[in-house]
């Protein structure tokens, strides 16, 4: 128990004295409820996420990112024994043991890996395999009336077979080449044209050591290649449609911190699948502020200040944007608000504004119940530009990307009923900017509620039934549309 403490009070430490990082994870906001403790590991070097700069939390670790992940935490353990020196009287023979284990853990990876290193490429240790094959079965259009435009019965079975092939270059450096077969698997030839172009991805992680140059930490370089996001767009399960595939982009990244303040830089260019032609280029400049405990009744407050340059054809417009999270009173209470504003030409300051906030409940009973909530209000104008980069004003509770001229509420709820089951919810509501919810195309209802089930290590069983509804005076051919699904994961 004394071990166990000694631990938390070095990861305390460890938390006090180390630099925020600019890192933002795009497919999780800074008002998700786990923002807070994700950005505490990428502040202590513990994580950097995927190189298209997604963190996917729902997905599940292979053993090589596990080793690696406790190899980190040792090293940043280690590191913050000289911080946390005598000031735990009476313990030292406790520090000595802690120390002790720490070593061994370190060991037992350092052999991992030199075992990893030294086998030939494509064998087991060479070149490490990770990946998933998702296979699902839908049934969609199962409730409605005849005065409902409901969406035709169909049943669609899809599959997502995901493949990444990652080498540990040594110093901190990693290759990883992925294989995604994407709609492809999912919506029979919808992406049939383009398949074998949107197939393959690519990233490069250097770490570089500028600390002559006074940067408190390695500058980290990604360089990636791929056919970046996708949504989903099948007319059989339009209940479906618009839910994001994570892809690399074509980017070029660094971050690193100095004199305690993060900062990144970034360079998007999408391209067409076809001709190779761009689409739309994006810079990015992030910095970061660690405010700590300083705002009365919140604890591990961060600061975030953001601004992208976005070209389209002759077009181009610029997004400055302010995030702050932190802690509620206790750990498990998460806030998040973020402010952006669009240089978009034309129309009022509220159609260039955007302004999302989230809350998140972590276990607050200790009874397992996860509970999210987030808002955003998009300005009719903010991304104007933003066709080709789906994920430029955020995204919903269904991992659906945000428009302009929109207001979204969701929710998520998510209770363990056992080690092994999980009982879901979620919700979304989608308005105009100015609340409207008739006469919208924008606007809908989604409501979902499902089971997760680890039906054995690293297999788990899905069933989820999705209920998504739009206004009837829209005019649109479908109003109401649903499916049931049954979905097996096997990640590897």
């Amino acid at each position: 128990m004394k071990k166990l403490v000694l631990l938390l009070c070095i990861l305390l430490v460890a938390a006090m004295v180390m630099p925020v990082s600019a890192l933002k994870f795009k497919d999780m906001s800074d008002n998700h409820w786990a923002a807070k403790s994700v950005y505490d590991l990428v502040n202590r070097g513990i994580t950097q996420g995927f190189p298209d700069g997604t963190f996917r939390g729902n997905e599940k670790l292979t053993r090589y990112e596990t080793a690696m992940f406790l190899s980190k935490m040792a090293d940043s353990i280690e590191e913050n024994f000289g911080k946390l020196g005598g000031s735990v009287a009476g313990e030292s023979a406790d520090l000595t043991g802690v120390k002790a284990d720490v070593r061994a853990l370190k060991a037992e990876v350092a052999n991992l890996r030199r075992a990893k290193a030294s086998a030939p490429a494509g064998t087991p240790g060479g070149l490490a395999i990770s990946g998933s094959f998702m296979v699902d079965a839908k049934v969609a259009g199962l409730l409605g009336s005849a005065t409902e435009k409901i969406a035709s019965r169909a049943e669609v079975y899809d599959y997502r077979l995901q493949l990444a092939g990652s080498k540990d270059l040594g110093a901190g450096n990693t290759l990883k080449v992925g294989l995604d077969t994407m709609d492809y698997g999912w919506y029979g030839a919808a992406l049939a044209p383009d398949f074998a172009k949107n197939l393959i991805d690519a990233a490069v992680n250097l770490k570089l050591d500028w600390s002559a140059a006074g940067f408190d930490s390695p500058m980290a370089v990604t360089l990636s290649v791929g056919p970046g996001p996708k949504a989903v767009s099948n007319a059989a399960v339009p209940a479906d449609n618009g839910t994001i595939m994570d892809r690399e982009y074509n980017e070029i990244a660094a971050a690193s911190s100095i004199w305690g303040v993060g900062l990144k830089l970034a360079g998007i260019a999408v391209t067409s699948a076809n001709t190779g032609a761009t689409l739309n280029k994006n810079g990015q400049l992030g910095l970061g502020f660690n405010l700590g405990d300083g705002i009365p009744g919140f604890g591990g407050v961060k600061l975030g200040l953001g601004g992208e340059y976005m070209i389209a054809g002759a077009a181009n417009e610029t997004h400055i944007a302010l995030d702050l999270a932190g802690t509620v009173g206790i750990p498990t209470i998460g806030l998040g608000i973020k402010v952006a504003n669009s240089s978009a030409a034309g129309g009022s300051s509220n159609d260039k504004l955007l302004i999302a906030a989230g809350l998140g409940l972590n276990d607050v009973w200790n009874s397992g119940t996860v509970v999210g909530i987030q808002v955003a209000r998009v300005g009719a104008l903010y991304a104007v530009n933003a066709a080709n980069l789906i994920d430029a004003t955020g995204r919903d509770v269904f991992n659906r990307a945000l428009t302009n001229d929109l207001m979204d509420i969701g929710g998520t709820i998510t209770q363990s009923v056992s080690d092994t089951l999980k009982v879901k919810g979620l919700v979304d509501y989608r308005a105009s900017a100015d609340g409207t919810y008739s006469n919208k195309a924008q606007a809908n209802m989604t409501l979902e509620g499902g089971i997760d089930y680890e039906i054995a290590p690293m297999a788990s069983l899905n069933v989820a039934y999705r209920y998504f509804q739009r206004p009837t005076s829209v005019g649109v051919t479908t109003t109401t549309a649903d499916f049931l699904k049954a979905g097996l994961t096997y990640t590897f």
